[in-house]
């Protein structure tokens, strides 16, 4: 019971882990907006399916077993709006140099977590089909 108590005040506790994370993942986020009309390297989006009408949102709360440092991502049909969770950043996939150039079709592009979620990016590299 001492032990208890003592992981309960320190925040130790699995259950209030968990609700630091989520606490952290569910709060309100910045995310863009182009008054050009295009897409571009450096923005912040939801990612939405729009056959599925599900939203793609990170989960830090679950992580891969055997996996180092990989967590869930999934989708989900309630809209969250701009939170931790759901807005992703977009940015060149083999390049250091940040830059807001409109993405084109074809261009590699690296969409990873945004950095009020999780200390360090979460990555996903493909080839985008943008027009």
């Amino acid at each position: 019971m001492k032990d208890y108590n003592e992981k309960k005040q320190m925040q130790k506790l699995p259950i209030a882990q968990i609700e630091q994370k989520l606490e952290k993942s569910l709060g309100p986020v910045p995310w863009s907006y182009s008054s050009d009309g295009y897409l571009h390297f450096g923005s912040g989006v939801i990612l939405h399916n729009k056959k599925t009408n599900g939203c793609l949102v990170a989960d830090i709360t679950k992580e891969l077993p055997n996996v180092e440092e990989s967590y869930v991502v999934c989708t989900t049909k309630k809209p969250m709006g701009p939170i931790a969770r759901s807005i992703f950043i977009i940015s060149k996939a083999h390049s250091k140099k940040p830059t807001t150039d409109p993405i084109c079709f074809g261009d590699e592009v690296r969409i990873h977590t945004n950095p009020h979620i999780f200390p360090k990016p979460v990555l996903i590299s493909f080839t985008s089909s943008f027009t």
